[in-house]
């Protein structure tokens, strides 16, 4: 009886206790930081690129934002998103958007922005800001794993919300 217990199978490690699963969640947790990083160009104000080149060279902040439209669906919380575009890869979907800091002091936030087509929702991305001052423009990279390959991007249409 004794020989009966000791030849009894071990017992398996959960997988989160295995090496393999500990590399991909950092993997993962270095590609999200680094692609919702978005970059500060010291741009300011909130109006939307035509599609020309961006200036890189610094501008002083503006004085006093003029704040959006209480109906804006790009202006939440004292933020405001422009110059979007919508970039469908193989792993999930990338949205670019400038968001301005509206408020008058330096701010972070964690945002959702919602995708619309012909008023249905098609998918929800999310992005960060760190230490935007106030009356300044950050380009930020919002992640979202929906599929948008076969929806047609001049339906689309956005909703940002702040939230935090």
């Amino acid at each position: 009886m004794a020989q009966a217990a000791q030849t009894q199978a071990p017992a398996k490690k959960p997988f989160y206790k295995k090496w393999w699963f500990w590399l991909i969640v950092v993997i993962v947790v270095i590609i999200i930081a680094t692609q919702s990083g978005g970059s500060d160009d010291g741009e300011t104000g909130a109006t939307p690129s035509t599609g020309g080149v961006e200036s890189s060279a610094p501008e002083a902040p503006a004085e006093e934002a003029a704040p959006a439209p209480a109906d804006d669906p790009l202006s939440d919380d004292g933020w405001t998103a422009s110059s979007i575009s919508v970039d469908a890869q193989s792993f999930g979907t990338t949205i670019t958007a400038r968001l301005t800091n509206n408020e008058g002091g330096t701010r972070s936030g964690a945002f959702t922005l919602t995708v619309f087509s012909n008023g249905e929702v098609v998918a929800a991305a999310n992005g960060f800001v760190n230490d935007v001052e106030g009356g300044s423009t950050q380009t930020v990279q919002f992640i979202a794993t929906d599929d948008l390959s076969g929806v047609d991007p001049a339906t689309f249409t956005y909703e940002l919300q702040n939230d935090f």
